[in-house]
């Protein structure tokens, strides 16, 4: 089952976030690009993947449970979309 996280950038419309189980996250998508995970403790945080999840000042994290792609006006996402 995919999850939503609703997101209100002020001002202009709703962008729901598409949260994806951890284990469904394809091997390609672990390279280093920035990726908002989810934890078992209900907070988001952005993160990467450099052999292990780090945070954005490089500590490792644990108990993750669903991940977001991050990605900017007309990027590429991890899933193709």
């Amino acid at each position: 089952m995919t999850e939503a996280m609703i997101v209100r950038p002020a001002p202009g419309p709703v962008n729901v976030l598409a949260w994806e189980a951890i284990s469904s996250m394809p091997e390609d998508c672990r390279d280093g690009r920035p990726v908002l995970l989810w934890f078992d403790d209900g907070h988001p945080e952005l993160c990467s993947w450099e052999g292990d999840w780090l945070d954005a000042v490089g500590r490792k994290v644990a108990h993750v449970t669903h991940w977001a792609d991050v990605t900017g006006p007309g990027g590429e996402t991890c899933l193709g979309h």
